[in-house]
């Protein structure tokens, strides 16, 4: 059964910040955070690791904070961060 993922304002807030800072990536973070999205629908609760009583889950150029609402079958990014992609 697919989780509903969301943004809270400040993930959006982060996202567009991201997007318009690096125009010539921005291809590379539309998908990375479509796949993303795509993953945390999935199964949230095994992607990323535990982040100070949130979750963190990187893929691409981009990291995301975010937390489940197990009850709803929810997920709320809450911070989404651009990273150096490692090798």
């Amino acid at each position: 059964m697919k989780w509903s993922v969301g943004y809270l304002p400040s993930g959006e807030n982060d996202l567009a910040a991201v997007w318009m800072a690096f125009p010539s990536d921005r291809q590379t973070i539309t998908d990375a955070a479509l796949r993303i999205e795509q993953e945390l629908e999935r199964d949230p609760e095994s992607k990323g690791e535990d982040f100070y009583g949130d979750r963190i889950f990187q893929y691409g150029p981009l990291a995301v904070v975010y937390v489940l609402f197990d009850d709803e079958r929810t997920v709320k990014i809450t911070q989404v961060m651009r990273i150096r992609e490692t090798n």
